[in-house]
């Protein structure tokens, strides 16, 4: 991981407006993308393949849609275009804070069996992480970059590479954007096992 991010080099200079606006358009062009085909394909998919239809609602559908989207324009010279990157990270810490302040927490005095699960479950995590760096032998670092990635994504795995190792911090953007894809693609599966194993 070391040697890959010491290879990672961008080639930056000043944005320029037309490179502003293109980034914008694509911005737009996708989110509209996303709203416009999600319920076609959403109802599609539930009178086709009716088991599927609770799992892959509109808004499970327009974010898969938004994610394939923006996995494919990963791989094209858009994601060369200059500040693409600062500008993508903003927009994901401004995604985060959102949610931080829509959550409600008045009631998590009321439920504390969520929260010992909680943290049984962060303990769990951690142990898997530690054996993982045992098994494959990894350093501490990448393994708490790693978790960073998972539990906070893209909002905490950069503060956590800089600390440990700044030369890791490409790394950590790395896998935090790979796992909001993955998470995106497999919660939809883990959704549907869910209602399966419940027998509904």
């Amino acid at each position: 991981m070391e040697a890959a991010a010491e290879l990672h080099a961008e080639e930056e200079h000043p944005p320029t407006m037309p490179e502003y606006l293109f980034l914008a358009a694509i911005v737009i062009g996708v989110t509209w993308m996303g709203i416009g085909l999600a319920p076609g394909i959403s109802q599609w998919i539930g009178t086709t393949i009716e088991p599927l239809a609770p799992v892959f609602g509109e808004s499970t559908t327009r974010i898969l849609l938004v994610t394939t989207v923006a996995l494919l324009l990963s791989a094209t010279p858009v994601s060369r275009l200059p500040n693409s990157t600062a500008l993508g990270t903003a927009l994901v810490y401004i995604f985060v804070a959102g949610i931080g302040a829509r959550a409600e927490i008045a009631g998590l005095a009321q439920a504390p069996a969520f929260l010992l699960g909680a943290f049984i479950w962060i303990f769990i995590h951690g142990l898997f992480c530690l054996a993982g760096a045992w098994i494959f032998r990894v350093d501490v670092h990448s393994v708490a970059i790693a978790s960073a990635a998972n539990i906070g994504a893209a909002a905490s795995a950069p503060i956590v590479a800089a600390h440990h190792k700044p030369s890791l911090v490409p790394v950590s953007v790395l896998m935090a954007l790979l796992g909001y894809a993955l998470g995106n693609y497999l919660a939809p599966l883990t959704g549907y096992l869910a209602k399966f194993a419940a027998g509904q």
